[in-house]
């Protein structure tokens, strides 16, 4: 799927939410490998910031969301 931009959100159990969009730059456009790297990209942010906690990818129609896994469902 080619994209205009990509919209991303990291979601953490206390409930804040931290958004971001990636644009492409002017007469261009996004294809899947640039989504992919754009989102391996933003895994590498999360694991700076958030260190020791788990994400899971939720794709989206229109973008991604990287939501925090509680402890109880790791241990499931």
């Amino acid at each position: 799927m080619i994209r205009k931009n990509i919209r991303l959100a990291v979601i953490l159990q206390d409930g804040k939410r931290h958004t971001k969009i990636v644009r492409a730059p002017a007469g261009r456009q996004f294809t899947d490998p640039a989504v992919d790297a754009v989102l391996d990209n933003e895994a590498q942010l999360i694991e700076k910031f958030f260190p020791g906690r788990e994400f899971r990818l939720v794709p989206l129609d229109k973008g991604f969301n990287f939501v925090e896994i509680a402890k109880e469902a790791e241990a499931s």
